[in-house]
């Protein structure tokens, strides 16, 4: 069951606007406030029962009302002065009505409960910006400006230009977008395109604020202002789904505007019509304040009609729901916690239940994030090559690989680490690899890294261009998801490795439990390409597939299934996720392997 009908319409505005409240604002310290305010109202409660000093009892419920009311009341009073009456103000009339009666606990409970609410509330609200001020740390603060005469100067971000050249060395972090100037390298841009592995660029190419330089240097043109950039958009996108309230909140804010002002009208109503029409009491000689007050001794335990006003104010306050949820919910979230899965309050459980499609990224979300070698292919293998020695002839497929990692365990790059591991999980290879030693390896732009293996020239890098026996074997490898890197050895293409991002393990079996529980359609939203995606939907048991996506377009599909099919959750685990994530009406963030900000 969902309470957000218990938590006040946005408690952390409050502090900005009524800025003489706000000074016990600060991650978890209203949360704090409230918890004391418990104990003191659990202490109030023991005096009374206890027949202790009443002075004692109502000052402990006092200041407990005070504590748990600290991010509450400040809202309800806003709103007064407004004239315009919500749940914050129906709160306060119950707890005043009750403290009235001469029942305080019943009223700092009431108080206990909002409050609690609100602080919850403002817990995640917390979480939130700081998960977006993650995603803004994700390009770096300052940049390294060129001048006409080729020196450089570390400036802020912000102070950049459309047109400003910009030096951005091995490995660090883009901090603009903008085209290549000069220099080619790897650029990881898995936080934002979901792509698996980096992608070769060079002069002309389009590049993102927040991906990954590899192993070259590059000079950048920028092409937008700070603000601008995709990695400042996604940041964008992140706090506009925020802060989009769902159907069911939608419904909660319409329904209130009419349910406050019934319920204080029926309380008040209660309270003043009965006495009026209650002529036995009447001619019994009691006063129309005896019968209001309760004071008629005419029936035993007689608590007159305003009592039953505030029963009723009490009753039919949205907070009493908070009493009521089902234990079901709690022992779901607690068995969730001890399976590794956080579930942030019932109201997600009860959106699970009831959602009618499900969105998965790809890359680290249904596979595993990393490359692996899934093919090797030689052209000329076997004993005679080893004879001949010729350009290109290699003895076997195990030697094929054992020398693309005697080359490939110098770079850095998850292509890279992939070959070397695979290298050495073979034990053909490894046995090869053992005995061989690379010299001269250097990074060839545009083109690969290459290196001298005993007396032969190795080249590793993108299939050549043009046709060759080669030229098939790539296109089928592609068409299959793989990422496909050439050998060439002496000059002459020897070989093919096949790299793929695989499912994990337990990817196919999840999608059929889906299925079987009735859910669909199921769709991957992928950033890589289509043919990488397609090759693992077709190994994971799903037929829906959108490819070449951006935050953006993820965003938006989103919002379409949303409109089409009913309610909708999405699986991810990066960045680029973020906002279709927030935009959801579950978000599923997969947090072992995935980003941390996700």
């Amino acid at each position: 069951m969902s309470h957000a009908c218990c938590q006040p319409k946005s408690s952390s505005a409050t502090g900005i606007q009524l800025g003489r409240w706000s000074w016990w604002r600060g991650p978890g310290r209203e949360l704090g406030c409230v918890l004391l305010g418990g104990a003191l109202l659990v202490a109030g409660y023991l005096v009374g029962h206890q027949g202790g000093p009443q002075a004692l009892r109502w000052s402990l419920l006092l200041a407990a009302a005070v504590l748990t009311s600290l991010g509450t009341f400040p809202e309800a009073l806003q709103e007064t002065l407004k004239l315009r009456v919500g749940v914050d103000f129906l709160m306060f009339v119950a707890a005043s009505g009750a403290a009235v009666l001469g029942h305080p606990e019943e009223g700092a409970f009431l108080l206990f409960l909002f409050g609690a609410g609100a602080a919850g509330e403002g817990l995640a609200m917390g979480q939130a910006r700081s998960a977006i001020d993650a995603l803004a740390k994700l390009a770096p603060p300052t940049a390294l400006r060129l001048d006409d005469a080729g020196a450089t100067t570390e400036v802020p971000v912000e102070s950049l230009a459309i047109g400003d050249r910009v030096l951005v060395r091995p490995f660090d972090r883009l901090p603009m977008d903008g085209t290549i100037e000069d220099g080619h390298s790897d650029i990881d841009q898995s936080a934002l395109t979901g792509e698996s592995v980096p992608v070769a660029r060079g002069p002309g190419d389009e590049v993102f604020a927040g991906t990954v330089n590899g192993g070259g240097k590059l000079v950048l043109r920028a092409t937008k202002a700070a603000g601008e950039t995709m990695l400042a958009k996604v940041v964008k996108m992140v706090e506009e789904a925020q802060a989009q309230r769902s159907p069911a909140q939608q419904m909660t804010d319409k329904i209130e505007k009419f349910y406050v002002p019934s319920v204080l009208g029926a309380a008040l109503l209660i309270a003043v019509l009965p006495p009026l029409f209650d002529h036995s009491a009447l001619h019994a000689n009691h006063s129309y304040w005896q019968l209001f007050a309760g004071h008629t001794d005419a029936v035993e335990n007689d608590t007159g009609w305003f009592y039953r006003a505030m029963a009723f104010l009490t009753a039919a306050s949205p907070c009493a729901l908070a009493i009521g949820v089902p234990a079901a919910t709690l022992c779901g979230i607690a068995r969730a916690a001890r399976l590794g899965v956080l579930v942030k309050g019932g109201a997600h459980l009860e959106t699970l239940g009831k959602l009618k499609a499900l969105c998965f990224d790809k890359t680290g979300t249904l596979t595993e994030g990393r490359p692996v070698v899934v093919a090797v292919r030689g052209e000329k293998c076997g004993p005679a090559c080893n004879a001949v020695h010729a350009p290109g002839c290699v003895g076997s497929p195990e030697e094929l690989l054992a020398l693309a990692a005697a080359i490939e365990q110098h770079a850095n790059h998850p292509l890279a680490d992939a070959i070397v591991a695979a290298a050495r999980a073979d034990a053909a290879a490894a046995a090869r690899l053992s005995g061989m030693s690379a010299e001269k390896v250097e990074q060839v732009p545009g083109q690969g890294i290459e290196g001298t293996v005993g007396d032969r020239q190795v080249l590793i890098g993108r299939p050549p261009k043009g046709e060759g026996w080669w030229t098939d074997a790539v296109e089928a490898a592609q068409v299959d998801g793989q990422t496909v890197v050439a050998v060439s050895l002496d000059g002459s293409m020897a070989g093919l490795i096949g790299l793929r991002d695989q499912p994990r393990a337990d990817s196919a079996e999840a999608v059929r439990n889906l299925r079987a529980l009735g859910l669909g359609p199921l769709t991957i939203l992928s950033g890589d390409h289509a043919r990488a995606a397609a090759a693992v939907a077709a190994l994971v048991g799903i037929d829906k597939v959108e490819a070449g996506l951006l935050p953006q377009d993820k965003l938006d599909r989103i919002a379409a299934l949303s409109q089409s099919d009913g309610p909708v959750g999405m699986v991810g685990d990066g960045v680029n996720d973020a906002p279709a994530l927030a935009r959801a009406d579950l978000g599923i963030a997969i947090g072992a392997m995935g980003t941390a900000v996700a």
